[in-house]
C-alpha cells in the first residue's frame, strides 16, 4: 500500500523478536521511499536491538546532507552503542560528508568505534585520513583496531594491486628483494648501497643495472599498470624502470634532461612517448608512467606532466626481462642507457593510478 502513515509501525517492526517480521518491514519502508523514515530510522538506532546494516540499506536511497548530519550528531553525541551504530550506518552509506566525523571516531573510548571508523575511511578512500589511520596501525591499545586500521591503510594505498616493491632497505648481497612477498627478486650488478630518499637507495654507476628477468607475478599483459620510482639524476639520459623492446614493453626514463615514459604494442606499431616539460634537476624526483586503456600517462614529482592517446594496452609480458637502471637488448620507447645517479623506492602496480593515489604513494616509504 506504501502508506506514509506505516513508517511509524514499520519501524518499530525492525526491532521484532522474528527475522521474517524484521525484513519485511525493511522491505516495505524501502518501497515507501519517503523521506520521513529518516528521523524514525536514525532513532530506532538507540535500540539495543537495532540491526544498521539493515537500516544503511534502507537509508541509501536518502542518502543526503540533511541524513549524514543527524548520524554524525549521534556519532558526536549519543552513548557509546548509539556511536557503534551510527559509525556502521555511515560505512553503508559512503558518503563523503562523513569523513570528517570518521577521523574524530578514530579517537573514540570504544574500540568496537575506533575498528568500523577505520574501516569505513578505507572504503571511503578517503585519502587525508591516511597519516591519522598509519598512527593508529602503531599505537592503538585495541589490536583488532590496528588491524581495521592497516586494512584501511592497504586499501588508500593500493597495496592489493601492489605487484612489486623494490625498497632497497633489506640489502642481502647482489640480491634484491621484492618486498611484496610475491618473489619477484632480482640480481644486483655494479651497484652500491647509499642513503636514499627512504631509507637506503641504490647508486647506479660504471654501467650498473639490477636484472629482474620475466617475473612471473608482474603480470601486464591487457591491463592498466602503474610504474614508479624516485631518483637522483647525475646525466641527461638514463633508464629508470624498463621492460621490453621493440615487440612490445614499456620504459620509464630520461633523455636530453627530460622525464619520460613511453610503450610499445606492436612490432610494427609506433611507439607512444609522453616527456615532461621542464629539465629534471640533481635534486630527489618522483616519476610515475600509468597505462591506461586509451592513453599513457607521465607525473613528475605527483602532478600530471604530459598524456597521449594510444590503442590500447600492451598486449603480452614481452619477451625480454625487466630491469632498473638500464634496458638490455632494446627499447620499447627511445634509449637504453645506463641510468648515472640514485634509484630508490620502486614499484609496479596493475591498476592506473590516479594523481591523487601517485601523490599519496609517493610518501610512503617501506614501513609505511
Amino acid at each position: 500500500m506504501r502508506a506514509v502513515k506505516s513508517i511509524g509501525p514499520l519501524c518499530k517492526a525492525l526491532g521484532d523478536s522474528q527475522w521474517c517480521v524484521r525484513d519485511q518491514a525493511a522491505w516495505a519502508l524501502r518501497a515507501i521511499g519517503d523521506p520521513a523514515v529518516v528521523p524514525y530510522l536514525i532513532r530506532s538506532l538507540h535500540s539495543d536491538r537495532a540491526n544498521p546494516d539493515q537500516i544503511g540499506w534502507i537509508l541509501k536511497q536518502f542518502n543526503g546532507e540533511d541524513t549524514v548530519k543527524q548520524l554524525v550528531s549521534l556519532v558526536a553525541a549519543g552513548d557509546s552503542q548509539q556511536r557503534y551504530h551510527a559509525i556502521r550506518v555511515l560505512q553503508s552509506l559512503r558518503n563523503p560528508s562523513s569523513a570528517g566525523a570518521l577521523l574524530d571516531a578514530l579517537h573514540d573510548s570504544d574500540a568496537r568505534v575506533r575498528r568500523e571508523a577505520a574501516k569505513s575511511l578505507g572504503e571511503l578512500e578517503y585519502r587525508d585520513a591516511l597519516a591519522p589511520l598509519q598512527q593508529q596501525m602503531t599505537h592503538d591499545v585495541d589490536p583488532a583496531a590496528r588491524q581495521a586500521a592497516s586494512r584501511a591503510v592497504a586499501c588508500l594505498t593500493h597495496q592489493d594491486v601492489l605487484a612489486g616493491y623494490w625498497s632497497f632497505d633489506t640489502p642481502d648481497g647482489d640480491m634484491l628483494h621484492d618486498n611484496t612477498g610475491r618473489g619477484n627478486d632480482g640480481s644486483i650488478s655494479g651497484c652500491r648501497y647509499v642513503d636514499g630518499k627512504f631509507g637506503k637507495g641504490l647508486r647506479f654507476e660504471n654501467k650498473g643495472f639490477v636484472e629482474l628477468g620475466q617475473p612471473a607475478n608482474l603480470d601486464m599483459a591487457n591491463r592498466p599498470v602503474t610504474v614508479m620510482a624516485w631518483i637522483r639524476t647525475e646525466t641527461p639520459n638514463g633508464v629508470v624502470v624498463a621492460r621490453g623492446g621493440k615487440f612490445c614493453g614499456f620504459s620509464l626514463y630520461i633523455k636530453d634532461g627530460l622525464a619520460k615514459f613511453g610503450i610499445h604494442c606492436l612490432q610494427n606499431g609506433p611507439s607512444y612517448i609522453v616527456a615532461g616539460k621542464r629539465p629534471l634537476s640533481s635534486q630527489w624526483t618522483h616519476l610515475a608512467g600509468v597505462v591506461h586503456r586509451d592513453r599513457i600517462e607521465l607525473y613528475v614529482d605527483g602532478k600530471l606532466a604530459n598524456q597521449t592517446k594510444t590503442d590500447g594496452y600492451i598486449p603480452g609480458n614481452c619477451g625480454q626481462g625487466m630491469e632498473i637502471g638500464y634496458d638490455v637488448s632494446n627499447s620499447p620507447a627511445e634509449i637504453i642507457d645506463y641510468f648515472q645517479g640514485v634509484i630508490d623506492e620502486v614499484r609496479f602496480y596493475q591498476a592506473a593510478l590516479s594523481a591523487q593515489d601517485i601523490t599519496a604513494a609517493m610518501h610512503l616509504s617501506r614501513d609505511g
